[in-house]
């Protein structure tokens, strides 16, 4: 089964590639200056030179900063709670949750007055958060639109307004428009990655996912220099629920505490930064949190821990009970600087747990001071 599922993925991608180098071969037919055309080769090129989609935005905003001489360029994309920032020169942490409400007020404003775009200039620095740390006065927002239907946005700021008055306005929505095809392309591939990647009992994201991700995650803190905490959960006494209510319940059981774990983890997303739930074997769930210490997240996976407990099961015969989660914790790079080592060692914390009365949390940190 497994094996015909991999198939079935390989030929969908096949067919989506398939169908956007035919949009790349009809892109390049048009007849346009040749610097025009080296931008629009630049930006088509990258659905077939990068791997994902966040090296491929982040590309594009250097692209377009280059080309139009912008002093600020963030890329959204449309996610379940609205546009959220995946590639931006803007200072991650001051700036970016402000930048994606903003942007977010934009978007439902132009929806409103059924306006493509906002354009905002002023001889004064602009007022909304962040423009005036910044000196911004001039904006530039456009959603972004493949086969009719909005996937994201740009938003362009400038310190003068002069930089980007010039903008030959049809060229720049064909740059759109392309911009738009190539993200879409790999909004797909990512889509079909997540299907082969999504546990079928439980709907998290299986083993290879994890074992891809985190190492992708790793790399990405190793370079900002930025900590991030693992943590490992497990259903306290599974077999028992198992033995005393049947296997089909303690599937429920698990499918349920899934459900309410991916809807507790928090939805932040940027610049490839991105938190994760994965089931890592058997009752066993990790978790991964970006950019925080356990000292930052241990009153979240409590208040987790807590709502597990207060979960009704039911089994077949309409008998309700309840169950109870163990938890460990590692982080980086304080308690290891490798995957293997830091899930290592959130395993000692949940054997700890387990232990010493299950039902609580414990950091590395409290065993590594004895």
């Amino acid at each position: 089964m497994k094996y015909m599922e991999t198939a079935i993925y390989t030929i969908l991608l096949i067919i989506v590639s398939a169908f956007y180098f035919y949009k790349y071969n009809k892109l390049k037919k048009l007849v346009l200056p040749t610097e025009c055309n080296n931008l629009l080769k630049e930006i088509i090129e990258l659905s077939f030179n990068k791997d994902t989609l966040i090296d491929t935005s982040a590309h594009i905003v250097k692209v377009l900063m280059k080309k139009y001489n912008i002093d600020y360029c963030s890329i959204l994309l449309k996610r379940d709670r609205g546009l959220k920032v995946i590639s931006s020169n803007v200072d991650m942490k001051k700036a970016v949750p402000l930048i994606e409400q903003y942007a977010n007020d934009l978007y439902d404003q132009l929806k409103r007055e059924k306006k493509e775009a906002k354009i905002i200039c002023t001889d004064t620095v602009l007022r909304y958060p962040t423009a005036q740390d910044r000196n911004i006065k001039y904006l530039f927002f456009i959603p972004l639109q493949n086969n009719r239907k909005d996937i994201g946005a740009i938003l362009i700021e400038c310190m003068e307004r002069n930089n980007i008055e010039s903008i030959e306005q049809n060229f720049f929505k064909l740059v759109m428009n392309t911009i738009a095809v190539v993200l879409q392309d790999f909004i797909y591939k990512d889509k079909l990655a997540a299907i082969a990647m999504t546990d079928g009992l439980t709907g998290l994201s299986n083993r290879a996912c994890m074992d891809k991700q985190l190492a992708e995650q790793l790399q990405l803190h190793k370079k900002t220099d930025m900590p991030f905490t693992i943590a490992l959960l497990d259903i306290d006494h599974f077999k028992k629920v198992n033995d005393t209510y049947g296997h089909l319940a303690g599937d429920d059981c698990l499918k349920k505490i899934s459900g309410y774990l991916k809807s507790s983890m928090r939805n932040e997303e940027y610049a490839g930064y991105t938190d994760g739930c994965y089931r890592y074997g058997g009752e066993e769930i990790l978790l991964f949190f970006s950019r925080v210490t356990n000292k930052d997240i241990i009153n979240r996976i409590e208040d987790i821990r807590e709502g597990i407990s207060s979960l009704s099961m039911m089994s077949e015969k309409k008998e309700v009970f309840s169950v109870k989660a163990s938890f460990g914790m590692s982080e980086y790079p304080s308690d290891g600087i490798s995957i293997e080592r830091l899930i290592e060692l959130a395993d000692q914390g949940l054997y700890y747990s387990k232990q010493n009365g299950r039902n609580r949390v414990t950091p590395y940190q409290i065993i590594k001071e004895g």
